[in-house]
């Protein structure tokens, strides 16, 4: 496994096992089954309603808390009740630290490894001044935010000493996101991908028009691996960490095995050319 250095020192996994839409009855198997195979990065949010369910997994195959690297996300909607939109102005019912707390809790463990801001909600400014306070209580060795565009990252860093460790949003052939990347790089930010292979919005599957695209099957063909590794192998060839989703023993040992091969440069930029700007889960631009 290949490792990130982020911004304070902490050293976390390339590639981990992201569980947005894994079904929860599911995940019992699924955890310990990537932890068998070399996982050792797990990125959940109370937002996926599956925080119990890994916590859970991660107790009854007893894996060593101290091997893995958990990540979750901080989401609005948590401390409002009714949800952020339907608030009752002023009315929370819960402060960023319960939810924090909470979170712990069914993951079963006093800290994380990265907290993360889902989205760059209004006010994203003072939920970042309530994660550092947990930051600094050591109740969490990285903080960050994720699907931060440069306009909310210019924000935040103009009433804050602490720059995030880590950026997680989109970044597929279809989304390159090349001029966010470089932002968050020269600030000193780790970025990791989601949404590597796109999805279709329908089913959450991954998108056949980037697994399948010729110039993906071509560079397939000629370097021996399926399409998804050469994807991830661009993605993390750019220093970027990505978090696939799979609960295929196969898929799972094939996102794993991306670092034994190199794309040539004509290679990374013939992926590069097939960016659309095509964002295809939530577009940050329209927050």
């Amino acid at each position: 496994m290949e490792y990130a250095t982020l911004n304070n020192g902490v050293k976390m996994p390339m590639v981990g096992l992201g569980t947005h839409k894994l079904p929860n009855e599911q995940l019992n198997n699924i955890i310990p089954l990537a932890y068998e195979l070399g996982y050792r990065k797990f990125d959940t949010a109370w937002l996926y309603e599956n925080e119990q369910y890994i916590g859970n997994a991660l107790k009854t195959n007893n894996i060593p808390r101290e091997q893995i690297f958990l990540t979750s996300k901080l989401h609005n909607d948590n401390l409002y009740l009714g949800g952020y939109h339907r608030r009752i102005p002023n009315l929370r019912i819960r402060s960023v630290r319960k939810a924090f707390e909470n979170s712990c809790k069914k993951l079963g463990t006093d800290y994380l490894d990265l907290y993360l801001i889902h989205w760059p909600f209004d006010g994203f400014e003072k939920m970042w001044e309530d994660v550092v306070k947990l930051y600094e209580d050591r109740r969490i060795r990285a903080i960050g935010v994720s699907s931060f565009l440069p306009k909310h990252l210019d924000d935040l860093l103009s009433k804050t000493s602490v720059i995030p460790a880590v950026n997680q949003f989109e970044i597929n052939p279809r989304n390159s996101q090349t001029k966010e990347i470089l932002y968050n790089q020269n600030k000193g930010i780790h970025v990791e991908a989601y949404a590597s292979f796109g999805t279709t919005k329908a089913n959450e599957t991954a998108s056949t028009d980037i697994l399948g695209n010729e110039s993906i099957l071509a560079i397939s063909e000629s370097h021996g691996k399926t399409p998804s590794q050469i994807i991830l192998r661009w993605t993390t060839q750019k220093g970027i960490s990505v978090i696939p989703r799979s609960k295929s023993r196969n898929h799972l040992m094939e996102n794993l095995n991306i670092f034994d091969f190199e794309l040539s440069p004509e290679e990374m930029k013939s992926i590069d050319a097939l960016n659309q700007n095509r964002y295809s889960r939530g577009n940050p631009h329209f927050t």
